[in-house]
């Protein structure tokens, strides 16, 4: 789901607010293809085996001001959260889960001429 909504004043202000709300869930596996040093290894063997999850959320403001004919302001403001779930077993049985959250600030500013 994605979304966003403007406002413009006239050709001297323009306001920008948006986001998103994305999942992803899937298999994933990895295989063991090539191995300079295998030893004892076999082709396409499974190291690892399972499901991940994914979400992905974030809203943003921008804001654009023209101060003169050809001279602007900008600013955008973005908050993004990301989760990953990982579930799973390894070659020898182990649990291969793992949960992961990250959090972001992305402030921007500048000058367009």
């Amino acid at each position: 789901m994605t979304f966003s909504g403007n406002y413009h004043l006239e050709d001297k202000f323009k306001l920008t607010l948006g986001g998103a709300l994305n999942q992803y869930y899937g298999k994933h596996f990895g295989k063991i293809i090539w191995a300079q040093d295998a030893s004892n290894s076999i082709n396409d063997y499974k190291w690892y085996d399972g499901t991940g999850l994914k979400n992905d959320f974030n809203i943003y403001i921008k804001a654009n001001i023209r101060l003169f004919r050809k001279f602007f302001l900008f600013g955008d403001l973005q908050y993004r959260d990301i989760l990953y779930k990982m579930t799973g077993t390894l070659e020898d049985l182990r649990p291969a889960d793992q949960i992961h959250s990250f959090s972001f600030f992305n402030p921007k500013a500048g000058v367009i001429y």
